[in-house]
C-alpha cells in the first residue's frame, strides 16, 4: 500500500434530481506552501465551508474565508487537529465581527480534511459532514451537527481519524442527506462514486467527491478549486510584480524676473550696513500677500532729512505754551477764640525708630549667646580627653556627624510620633472590635432566623478574631471567640481538624505542592514550582524525613523530554521477589502526555503515552481496574490506557465517543464505583457511566442534596463556589471530597451527592490548602505552601 497519494477530485452540484453545470461555491483544496509552518510540510487540506443567510451570498465572501481558514492552517505549528482547530476559530471570528457590524447574520459550518500519507484527519463545527468509503465499509462524521459558527466566541469542534488506501473515496458536505451508501468504497471510477451519491441523495445538495490513486498517477499536485487562487496559502506572493517606481516629477524651471535697482537716497541721517538684494516679481508679491492689502508708498527720493529735524525741533520750543507763576497763598487770620490745629503723628518715622532699636536688641542678644556658646565649648574641650572632638581648643562636632544627626533626629522624632500614635490606635481599635464582637454575640443569641443568625455569628467571629489579633491572650475575648466559632461550625456542618507539619522546616523555601499521593508509608508531594516529586517517608510514628535520594523531576530523560509536571498517581507493586528491588511505582504526567516512571533508588524513566489525536491540555489522572485514565480538556476526552505489564504502552480507548462533552471547565475528576465524577470550576459536577453501548454519557448538572439549616439544594452547594480539587474515599464509608480554598474546608459528599460533613483545621493556615488526599487510616493529609500537614479525622 502506497504511503502517499494524489487526489483526483470533483465538484457535484445536484437541484431536483439533476446535476447543474455551475460548480458550487465553498469547496477548495490546497497543498503546502513553500514556508508551511512546521508539520505542515506534507499535508494536503479539503475546506467544505457551508453558509447560510436570509440573502444570497457572493462567491467572494466564500474565496475570503477559504483563504482565511488555509493561511490560518498552514501558518499553525503543532499537531494537525490543533492548526485545523485554529483555522475553525479564524473562521468563526470572522462571521462573528462582520454579524456584530454589519447586515444580515451569517451561520454555517467549516469542515477541514487533512490527507498525511495514509491517514486522515478531520476536524468539524457547524452543519458539514464527511463520507468516507472504504472497500468494505463506509464511515460517517459526525452523527449530528453541532452549533453552527458565527454565533458565539465558543465554538463547538469535533474530530475524527482514520487510515485509507488506494481507491478510497472521501466526500466533503456542507447540506447532503444521504441514505445507505454501502459499497461506495468497492466503485472502480470518480463518475461511478458521483452517480452513486446521486441516486443516494435525498435532497438537493453540494459535494467535493475525492478518489485516492497512487502517487503520480494524476499527474498534478492537488490545486484549489476554481475560484480560490492558490496565493490563498501566501497572500503576500505577487506583490513584487504589482509595485510600480514612484517617478518624481522634474521641477519646473524658475524665471526670475529682474526690477529695475532703486535709486540710493540722498542725505539719509544712518549708515546702514549694506544687505543682500532679492528680486521678486510682483506677481508673487500679490499672490503671497493679496491685493486687498495696502502698500504705503515710499518717500521721495530728494527729503532733505536735515532740514526737517530742525523744523521739528524749532516748534518744540515756539510752539510749547509758556508755564504760569503761582503766587502762595496768604495764611488765613486767626479769628478769636480759635484754637490752633493739634500736630500730626509721623506714624512712619516712629515705626523706623522701633525697628532699628530692635535690630540692635537682636545683635546684643545674638552676641551674648554667642560668648556663652564659645565658653561653653571651651569648657568641654577642657573636660574631654586631649584630642577628643576638639579643634583650636574648642568642641567641634565633625561635619559627617553633623549630617547624621540633621538625617536621623527627623525620622527619630517620626517613629516615636508614629510609636505614640500606633500604641494608640491599636487600643481604640481593640476597643472597638471588642464592641463589635459583644454587640454581634448579643444579636445572634436573639436571632429565630437560621439564615440571619449565620450572618450574626460569622460576624461576631471576624470581630473576635479582629481583637484577638490586637490583644491576644485575653480570656474575655476567647470565650467570644469560642462561642461564635461552634456556632458557627454547627450551622455549616463543620468538624475541626488538628493538623501537624510532617517537616518542621518545610520541603524547601520555594516549594509549592499541587498535588499528593499516598504509597504505604510514604507521602508523594508534587511540586509544581521546582517541577520534582519529593518522598516524605516515615522511620517512625508520626516521624517523617525528606528523601533527598528519590529522583523524580522533570528533564531530559533521553529520548522522552519531560516538561512541566501535572498530576501524580501512586502504583502499588507486586511483592519482590527475593532480591528484587521495590516493584512500587510513582506515575507522573506532564503537560505534553509524557509519563515518568519513578521508583526509589532508581533513576526514573519515561514514554509518551500513544494519542493519534495529538495532545492539547493533559489536565489529570486516575487508575481505576489495572486502567490508567487521563484528562485532556482542550480535546473534551478522557482516554482510557490499559496497563500491559508495568507500563501503559497501548491504544487509548476514547471514554466519550459518541457525544462529546465541553470540558473546558473541569478542573478534576475522580472514579468511583464505575462512574465519572468531573469537577467544574463553578463547583458543578457531572457524573458520566458507561450504561449504554459502552458510550460515555453525562449528567453534566447533578443534583446536590443539602440538608443543612438554611441552607438550599440545587447544582452546586452554596458555599463552594470556586473548588479546586476533587478525591474518592474508598469504603466502609465511600465518599467524594471537594476541596475549597476559599475557606480551607474538605467537604465530604455521599456517591450521589448528599452532604454529610466539612473538616475545617483548627488553626489558621497562612495559604491556602492547595492538595488533599485520606490515607487507609482515614487520615488527611493536606499541602499548604511549601509543606505537608497531617491530622486524624473527629
Amino acid at each position: 500500500m502506497p504511503d502517499h497519494f494524489d487526489a483526483d477530485t470533483v465538484l457535484l452540484q445536484v437541484v431536483g434530481g439533476q446535476s447543474v453545470a455551475d460548480e458550487p461555491p465553498g469547496f477548495a483544496t490546497f497543498a503546502a506552501p513553500r514556508r508551511a509552518a512546521r508539520g505542515r510540510e506534507k499535508d494536503v487540506l479539503f475546506l467544505a465551508l457551508n453558509l447560510r443567510a436570509r440573502n444570497t451570498l457572493a462567491a467572494d465572501r466564500y474565496t475570503e474565508l477559504l483563504h482565511l481558514a488555509a493561511n490560518t492552517f498552514f501558518g499553525s505549528g503543532g499537531s494537525v487537529t490543533s492548526a485545523a482547530r485554529q483555522a475553525i476559530f479564524a473562521v468563526n471570528k470572522s462571521l462573528l465581527e462582520n454579524n456584530l457590524r454589519t447586515g444580515p447574520p451569517v451561520q454555517g459550518g467549516l469542515l477541514c480534511v487533512i490527507l498525511r500519507q495514509a491517514e486522515v484527519y478531520a476536524v468539524q463545527a457547524g452543519p458539514t459532514q464527511l463520507i468516507v468509503g472504504h472497500a468494505e465499509t463506509v464511515e460517517r462524521f459526525p452523527a449530528s451537527a453541532g452549533r453552527p459558527l458565527g454565533v458565539s466566541d465558543s465554538v463547538d469542534t469535533l474530530y475524527f481519524h482514520t487510515r485509507v488506501q488506494t481507491g478510497n473515496y472521501l466526500a466533503l458536505t456542507g447540506n447532503a442527506n444521504w441514505r445507505d451508501l454501502s459499497g461506495l468504497g468497492g466503485l472502480a471510477t470518480l463518475t461511478a462514486a458521483a452517480d452513486r451519491l446521486k441516486e443516494c441523495a435525498l435532497s438537493d445538495f453540494a459535494a467535493m467527491v475525492i478518489r485516492l490513486e497512487p502517487e503520480g498517477s494524476v499527474g498534478a499536485e492537488p490545486m484549489p478549486s476554481p475560484g480560490v487562487a492558490e496565493t490563498a496559502v501566501n497572500p503576500l506572493s505577487g506583490w513584487t510584480e504589482r509595485l510600480r517606481a514612484v517617478v518624481k516629477p522634474p521641477e519646473p524651471e524658475r524665471t526670475s524676473v529682474a526690477e529695475p535697482e532703486p535709486e540710493p537716497v540722498v542725505n539719509a541721517p544712518l549708515n546702514l550696513p549694506p544687505t543682500e538684494t532679492v528680486n521678486i516679481a510682483p506677481a508673487a508679491v500679490e499672490a503671497a500677500v493679496g491685493a486687498a492689502v495696502p502698500v504705503s508708498e515710499p518717500p521721495a527720493a530728494g527729503t532733505n532729512w536735515q532740514d526737517l529735524l530742525r523744523r521739528t525741533e524749532r516748534w518744540k520750543k515756539d510752539d510749547q505754551p509758556s508755564a504760569q507763576i503761582l503766587e502762595e497763598p496768604p495764611a488765613p487770620e486767626l479769628r478769636p477764640f480759635q484754637r490752633e490745629a493739634s500736630p500730626v503723628i509721623d506714624w512712619g518715622q516712629l515705626r523706623a525708630q522701633a525697628e532699628n532699636g530692635l535690630r540692635s536688641f537682636g545683635r546684643a542678644v545674638g552676641v551674648t549667646l554667642t560668648e556663652v556658646i564659645r565658653a561653653l565649648r571651651k569648657l568641654m574641650a577642657r573636660v574631654l580627653p586631649e584630642g577628643t572632638l576638639q579643634r583650636d581648643g574648642m568642641f567641634t562636632v565633625p561635619t559627617t556627624v553633623q549630617i547624621g544627626v540633621a538625617i536621623l533626629l527627623p525620622i527619630v522624632i517620626a517613629g516615636m510620633a508614629g510609636l505614640i500614635y500606633i500604641q494608640q490606635g491599636r487600643e481604640q481599635d481593640f476597643e472597638e472590635a471588642l464592641s463589635q464582637a459583644q454587640t454581634a454575640v448579643a444579636v445572634a443569641r436573639t436571632q429565630t432566623d437560621v439564615n440571619q443568625a449565620r450572618t450574626a455569628w460569622e460576624n461576631a467571629l471576624a470581630w473576635a478574631e479582629r481583637a484577638e489579633s490586637l490583644r491576644p491572650g485575653l480570656p474575655e475575648v476567647a470565650t467570644l471567640r469560642l462561642e461564635a466559632q461552634s456556632q458557627v461550625d454547627a450551622l455549616n456542618g463543620t468538624a475541626r481538624v488538628a493538623f501537624t507539619p510532617l517537616l518542621p522546616a518545610g520541603i524547601a523555601p520555594e516549594a509549592n505542592i499541587t498535588k499528593l499521593a499516598l504509597g504505604g508509608r510514604d507521602v508523594f508531594a508534587l511540586d509544581s514550582a521546582n517541577n520534582r516529586v519529593w518522598r516524605l517517608t516515615q522511620n517512625q510514628p508520626g516521624v517523617y524525613t525528606l528523601d533527598e535520594n528519590f529522583q523524580c523531576a522533570s528533564g531530559n530523560l533521553n529520548p522522552i523530554v519531560v516538561g512541566p509536571l501535572v498530576d501524580i498517581q501512586f502504583v502499588a507493586g507486586p511483592p519482590p521477589a527475593p532480591g528484587e528491588g521495590d516493584t512500587d511505582v510513582l506515575l507522573a504526567l506532564d503537560n505534553a502526555g509524557a509519563l515518568m516512571y519513578c521508583k526509589r533508588d532508581t533513576p526514573p524513566l519515561g514514554s509518551y503515552l500513544a494519542n493519534d489525536m495529538g495532545w492539547v491540555q493533559p489536565r489529570a489522572l486516575e487508575l481505576y481496574a489495572n486502567s490508567l485514565y487521563v484528562l485532556d480538556t482542550g480535546q473534551n476526552q478522557i482516554w482510557q490506557y490499559t496497563a500491559s505489564g508495568d507500563i501503559f504502552n497501548q491504544p487509548p480507548e476514547r471514554y466519550f465517543s459518541d457525544v462529546i462533552y465541553d470540558l473546558r471547565d473541569i478542573v478534576d475528576f475522580s472514579i468511583a464505583g464505575g462512574e465519572v465524577f468531573l469537577l467544574r470550576a463553578d463547583g458543578r459536577v457531572a457524573i458520566c457511566n458507561r450504561a449504554f453501548g459502552g458510550n460515555g454519557v453525562c449528567n453534566e448538572s447533578a443534583p446536590f442534596t443539602d440538608e443543612r439549616p438554611g441552607r438550599v439544594s440545587g447544582n452546586r452547594l452554596q458555599d463552594v463556589l470556586a473548588p479546586s480539587a476533587m478525591l474518592y474515599d474508598a469504603p466502609p464509608e465511600p465518599s467524594i471530597f471537594l476541596l475549597n480554598p476559599q475557606n480551607n474546608g474538605l467537604y465530604q459528599l455521599s456517591l450521589k451527592l448528599v452532604f454529610t460533613r466539612q473538616f475545617q483545621a483548627q488553626q489558621t493556615f497562612s495559604q491556602p490548602i492547595s492538595a488533599m488526599a485520606i490515607d487507609p487510616n482515614k487520615r488527611f493529609f493536606v499541602g499548604v505552601g511549601n509543606n505537608v500537614y497531617a491530622g486524624n479525622r473527629p
